[in-house]
């Protein structure tokens, strides 16, 4: 800026390094150092350029049309769990949910009716979970049974090999 005396002031920068500072230190930067970083430009890009993408992609993603309390907001994995609940005035349910897959919390308050029903998912996802083992203890059985056959078939074993001795 010019000042009444033809002037420059220098006390006040022009429009442009009041906007953009980098303006500034551009005068004064050692292109000696430019290679380091430029290095250390593409390595910070190279770390948050991937980041920036997943986060991009779980905010645009939307919840598949049957989500509910079950169901994650962030990862929509069904894997969440109430950590606390408890009954409010006119049948509500204040709850605190947790993803069991990616760890986020959220707080919810919901209708008697959908408490019930979520309650009644979270009982049935447990009866499953409970019966998991003993499926699989049967199928081990079975198997060892079927293994047990043949070699009796196959003449591989005995009444004999039972016997005490």
């Amino acid at each position: 800026m010019d000042t009444f005396d033809g002037k420059a002031d220098e006390s006040k920068p022009g429009f442009l390094r009041r906007c953009f500072p980098i303006l500034g230190w551009l005068a004064s930067y050692n292109r000696n150092s430019s290679a380091g970083h430029a290095v250390a430009g593409l390595s910070v890009w190279a770390l948050l350029t991937p980041q920036a993408l997943v986060c991009v992609a779980s905010v645009r993603r939307q919840p598949p049309p049957a989500a509910a309390l079950h169901r994650c907001q962030l990862c929509y994995d069904d894997s969440v769990v109430p950590v606390e609940a408890e009954p409010l005035d006119l049948g509500l349910w204040d709850m605190r949910l947790r993803c069991g897959q990616c760890g986020t919390y959220r707080e919810v308050t919901v209708s008697d009716d959908a408490a019930e029903r979520y309650d009644e998912e979270l009982s049935h996802g447990m009866a499953e979970i409970a019966a998991a083992p003993e499926r699989a203890e049967r199928e081990r059985m079975s198997a060892d049974v079927r293994i047990f056959v043949a070699a009796l078939e196959h003449d591989l074993i005995h009444a004999g090999d039972f016997a005490s001795g």
